[in-house]
């Protein structure tokens, strides 16, 4: 699909895992991962993260953003329906995935912005989505940085050791 392709194109993917009994003996960190790993890791009890934002060597920092490529929110308080009610009130995004517990919604530009001062443009970001994104929908506030992990769609959603939920495009 168009939105498959989309974040496989953008989105550098991590792996992290979640279940604190089994930290010590799995790789502790979110680090970075291939397309090709992450089914096999997203297997062993990993869950599967991606950043739609542009990095200089595959980074993922606020000194090495390089291009943002979407403003985002991350929906995961009140009911589903709750929620539902919020983003039809909004302007339409141009994808929404839903999470364990909520919803993630991304507004893809037609052109990345390119950053010079990956400082400032951090900065930016963050300042945007807390001034008109959080505010109308009431998302995440921790979730509104350029260097944010979220949530990958086609993989399991990972929490106490039980991986019986996915994240799917809606």
């Amino acid at each position: 699909s168009k939105d498959r392709q989309t974040m496989k194109q953008f989105g550098n993917m991590y792996a992290l895992c979640t279940n604190k009994e089994r930290k010590n003996e799995l790789r502790g960190g979110a680090f970075g991962i291939t397309l090709e790993q992450a089914r096999e890791l997203n297997e062993q009890g990993y869950c599967i993260f991606w950043t739609p934002n542009g990095f200089d060597f595959g980074k993922r920092s606020r000194e090495d953003l390089k291009y943002i490529n979407c403003f985002y929110a991350d929906l995961d308080s009140g009911s589903l329906k709750d929620m539902q009610k919020k983003i039809i009130q909004y302007p339409e995004p141009s994808s929404i995935i839903q999470t364990g517990k909520g919803y993630h919604l991304y507004w893809w530009l037609k052109k990345e912005l390119e950053v010079t001062d990956s400082e400032k443009g951090c900065d930016w970001f963050r300042s945007f989505l807390m001034d008109r994104i959080v505010p109308a929908l009431n998302s995440d506030t921790q979730a509104a940085d350029a260097c944010r992990l979220l949530r990958t769609p086609f993989y399991k959603y990972w929490k106490d050791g039980v991986g019986d939920k996915h994240i799917d495009i809606v």
